[in-house]
């Protein structure tokens, strides 16, 4: 039913949607947009339209052999990438969405067509890109449907109403302005030990770091969060840190980048897995920052 309901309070008459958006990951988008009859347009803030441009991000873990090119040059290896995630993703999730289908009242389709299926939704379902093109710029071989707009932010009012610690608006303050690192909801082991590896490099630099504790609790026990020259705290707004920092550290999110960017910040990506591998390399190649290393190599 209608979730606005009917007149009286009743139940609604069925909802019947105008349009569907949706990310790529909602696997039965195109499905319902075909048993519905209805358009469909796709957002994400990855590349996932082929491109001889850059690889697919989750066919390219750390690149280490160099199979795919980040650099500005063509190569079909790069697009071929997406079409083996999409039979992976197909392997995993094609019987699903073939039950989904016919309890809809769709033919299933045979593993065989899953090429044309996907080459159906990527030349006839508009596709927005969700980043800068000034940083990404859009691929010469996508087509008149597919985009690259910019980033979305969200300011929510209880973030744009942040008021500090007194600690911390007096540490931001008291010097030059620090390097911000933080790695979010990125679970990783000793914690401790990377913390004491931030400790010796902002005094052997002589930089000042605000350190956010994240998910894995950065931090040394016994030891003065301010001390050495480090700031470390817990969650805030990242619009508001950034525009009193000099540069990042972080894992790579989509979100997290746009924000450093936006702010102007040199940036360093630690990356961990997905896209985030893929942020880092475009973060290089744009000229924004040092080559992406995962956390296990800093020192």
């Amino acid at each position: 039913p209608d979730p606005e309901g009917g007149e009286g309070g009743g139940p609604g008459p069925p909802f019947l949607a105008h349009a569907i958006i949706s990310n790529p990951p909602v696997y039965g988008h195109h499905h319902v947009a075909e048993a519905l009859g209805v358009p469909l347009h796709l957002m994400f803030p990855q590349p996932w339209v082929p491109t001889c441009a850059f690889p697919h991000p989750l066919a390219c873990v750390d690149n280490k052999r160099k199979r795919f090119s980040y650099k500005r040059e063509w190569s079909r290896r790069n697009k071929y990438s997406y079409y083996f995630v999409q039979k992976l993703e197909w392997a995993g999730m094609g019987a699903l969405l073939n039950t989904f289908r016919t309890a809809i009242g769709l033919k299933a389709v045979p593993a065989l067509e899953m090429d044309r299926l996907y080459s159906s939704v990527f030349s006839k379902v508009p596709f927005v890109h969700m980043w800068s093109p000034s940083f990404v710029p859009k691929p010469p071989d996508w087509g008149p449907l597919v985009d690259v707009v910019g980033n979305f932010f969200s300011t929510k009012l209880e973030d744009a109403k942040w008021d500090p610690p007194e600690d911390l608006a007096e540490w931001l303050t008291s010097g030059t302005k620090p390097i911000l690192i933080t790695f979010g909801s990125m679970k990783f082991d000793n914690a401790s030990q990377l913390t004491h590896k931030v400790y010796k490099a902002a005094v052997r630099t002589g930089v000042r770091v605000l350190l956010q504790s994240g998910w894995s609790e950065l931090g040394v026990p016994g030891v003065d969060p301010r001390s050495r020259g480090c700031f470390i705290m817990g969650r805030a707004p990242h619009d508001w840190l950034m525009q009193r920092c000099a540069a990042v550290v972080h894992h790579g999110g989509a979100g997290t980048t746009a924000a450093g960017l936006r702010c102007g910040l040199p940036t360093f990506i630690c990356p961990f897995f997905g896209d985030q591998h893929f942020w880092g390399e475009m973060v290089h190649r744009a000229g924004l920052g040092p080559a992406p290393r995962p956390v296990s190599d800093l020192t």
